[in-house]
């Protein structure tokens, strides 16, 4: 950044510095120095523990400078009273006795940066720096704060791991626990780490899948722990963009007590006829004939019995191309196939399902078992779909609104917009972005300011100082109209495309659902020939009532002059009403 850029940074910024200093001749020669580089400068002086103590709970500070020794207090005194409270405030220190061990030592305590007072021509560089850093370690921690909360609540183990590199980057406490790392061990990992080497490249393959979105879940997935003992998981896992760099963000769901129970169900018929029998989706077992071409059914549970209104003794020993007689077009048939061929399990997708019996919507999940019958899992979604469908005719619903308000105000050659509480425009009609603003397109505005477009025409236009000065000129009453939460009304003049023009402006708060105010709703339209004819009416009618002064005793003259002056008050006051 530019030491242009910077400056005009600092113009827009108050500066809050508590400077801890017993001299206050020298606290104002540290505020003159740092108000020379361009801040805005509020501060406050205190030279004891008490007066800093009060100072840190009853104002935001964004930097602390402070001398190293004072008769009742010092730096590194003050330095741990900040940490005491854990605020995170950019801490300087500045003195003109102490040498550079002792400033070493302070660094090594927590201060950001140290200065003497005979040189300070690197404090506003400094301060700089400082805050810049504060309110990166700020993100950060909000960043991480955001992702634990997701992380650390999910009962399943969550890795977020770089393709390229396929470096761990984030866990959750859960994978942590599955693997038997610390945090610290868990960031020097790789994805090869906590596989076992025969099972990597079925592991890499799976997530090459899911990476080009051929599969959802990699399935049967080995996991070495720190301890070097292997469990099986499957992962669900998407891609995201992090950082600017492609990143699998995969669940992990420890299948190995699933794998157990399928091994003793295969040994206890009684126990998997339970499971069987109390799903809550609908299971069917098939046994292939003719080489895959059909599929019989060899089990029915309860659920599937519900959902498709049939009783098991009338299917089983049927094809399910007589019981089903659309499931060809439905497209399960050829998932039938590949899974008996391959024994890869795969996902049908909600689709509907209709024939002479059923219309209905269904997800469906095949799998071939160890003896060689498919299975399929499937829900009933009809009732989910219908949800959906309504939700989605609302949505279109609510998107004809926003395009009928957008066109209504779009038609408009009054000036509509709406700012949020930091003075970000959420909103402007056309006649608004392109006359005022000189906006690509009305969505360029969203998210910035009226400096923004000011500063951008102005630069565009060097040769010419005044080509553009609404933002920088004109008075902030958007500050007024949300302190006082009030309608307002005013003239702002200033200079668009290089004419002055003036404007009549209403500035109203913008009220939520909620009643809070998230910001201000405006309108502006162009005055500028009203102001002007008013001004040349004022201008007669003073004229008049001087010559009308002069005029005394002459009648006649005084009875036109009369007549003048009601005609252009009356004039003056219908333009005033307008």
């Amino acid at each position: 950044m530019s030491r242009l850029q910077r400056r005009r940074i600092k113009m827009n910024k108050l500066l809050h510095i508590l400077i801890v200093e017993d001299t206050e001749s020298d606290a104002l020669l540290i505020v003159e120095k740092i108000k020379s580089d361009g801040y805005e400068v509020d501060f406050e002086r205190v030279e004891t523990e008490e007066d800093m103590n009060a100072a840190l709970d009853q104002e935001k500070w964004d930097v602390i400078i402070a001398d190293y020794k004072l008769p009742r207090f010092s730096a590194p005194a003050a330095l741990e009273l900040v940490q005491q409270k854990q605020f995170d405030i950019p801490f300087i220190v500045v003195s003109g006795t102490v040498g550079e061990d002792v400033a070493v030592e302070a660094m090594k305590k927590g201060a950001h940066d140290y200065l003497m007072k005979g040189n300070l021509t690197r404090l506003c560089v400094a301060i700089d720096k400082e805050i810049k850093d504060a309110e990166e370690r700020h993100h950060r921690r909000e960043a991480e704060q955001k992702f634990r909360i997701i992380f650390d609540n999910a009962r399943d183990g969550i890795i977020i791991a770089e393709l390229k590199e396929r470096k761990l980057l984030f866990g959750n406490r859960m994978i942590y626990d599955m693997l038997g790392y610390s945090t610290q061990e868990f960031a020097c990992l790789k994805v090869d780490d906590i596989h076992p080497k025969e099972g990597l490249p079925y592991t890499l393959e799976q997530f090459e899948k899911q990476e080009k979105g051929e599969i959802a879940i990699a399935e049967n997935i080995p996991v070495k722990r720190k301890n070097g003992s292997v469990f099986y998981v499957d992962v669900n896992a998407s891609l995201i963009v992090l950082d600017k760099k492609k990143c699998l963000l995969g669940v992990f769901r420890d299948i190995t007590e699933q794998k157990e129970l399928k091994w003793k169900l295969r040994q206890d018929e009684i126990k998997y006829r339970e499971l069987f029998e109390n799903m809550s989706s609908g299971v069917a077992v098939y046994e292939a004939r003719d080489e895959g071409n059909d599929f019989i059914i060899a089990g029915f549970n309860r659920a599937a019995e519900k959902i498709d209104k049939l009783k098991r003794e009338d299917v089983i020993g049927k094809s399910v191309l007589d019981v089903f007689p659309a499931v060809k077009e439905f497209g399960l048939f050829s998932i039938f196939k590949r899974v008996w061929k391959t024994g890869k399990a795969e996902s049908h997708p909600a689709a509907l399902y209709k024939d002479n019996r059923l219309t209905v919507w269904r997800e469906n999940y095949v799998y071939k078992l160890p003896a060689g019958e498919i299975v399929t899992v499937y829900d009933d979604i009809t009732e989910r779909k219908k949800v959906q469908e309504a939700l989605d005719e609302n949505y279109g619903k609510l998107n004809r609104l926003n395009s009928m308000l957008r066109l209504m105000c779009d038609n408009l050659p009054e000036f509509i917009w709406t700012k949020d509480s930091q003075g970000r425009f959420m909103f402007g009609n056309k006649s608004f972005c392109q006359g005022m603003l000189g906006a690509k397109d009305v969505y360029e505005p969203i998210g910035k300011t009226d400096i923004f477009f000011a500063e951008r025409e102005q630069q565009a236009h060097p040769e010419n100082p005044k080509y553009h000065t609404f933002g920088k000129t004109c008075t902030n009453s958007d500050q007024t109209v949300l302190k006082t939460k009030k309608i307002a009304r005013m003239d702002e003049s200033g200079y668009l495309k290089g004419k002055f023009v003036i404007f009549d402006i209403v500035k109203s708060p913008f009220w939520d659902e909620n009643g809070k105010v998230i910001g201000t709703v405006g309108c502006a339209r162009d005055v500028t020939m009203k102001r002007n004819v008013e001004g040349e009416l004022l201008k007669r009618l003073k004229e008049l009532e001087i010559f009308y002064k002069a005029s005394i005793g002459r009648e006649e003259r005084i009875l036109e002059l009369k007549d003048e002056v009601k005609q252009l008050t009356e004039t003056l006051n219908k333009l005033k009403n307008k």
